[in-house]
């Protein structure tokens, strides 16, 4: 257990102290994603991406690198995530920060 205490202040010293909310929202997310993917819901996965976009700008980047990180699997069965992507890298221009999504 001692172990675990050190990681974590090690973690938080240098990233910040960590954010539940954001975690348990990530969790709900990946899994939505992931059930959704499974099921071949493709057209209602796009239209929750294209629905979501113009709310991009009042988002964390956390939630926003969270759709785009679990959606990428399936990128090529989704048009709007590329729109998505564009207003993301237009809202939060960190070049380094959305390499490898495309």
């Amino acid at each position: 257990m001692n172990r675990i205490k050190k990681l974590d202040a090690e973690l938080e010293r240098r990233y910040g102290p960590s954010r539940p909310e954001i975690d348990a929202e990530l969790d709900a997310l990946y899994h939505a994603i992931d059930v959704l993917m499974k099921n071949d819901c493709w057209a209602f996965l796009d239209t929750v991406l294209e629905d979501f976009t113009p709310r991009i700008w009042r988002t964390d980047i956390d939630i926003l690198l969270g759709y785009l990180t679990a959606t990428l699997p399936g990128k090529s069965k989704l048009p709007a995530r590329v729109k998505f992507l564009d207003y993301c890298r237009k809202i939060h221009y960190y070049p380094e920060l959305w390499k490898g999504l495309d």
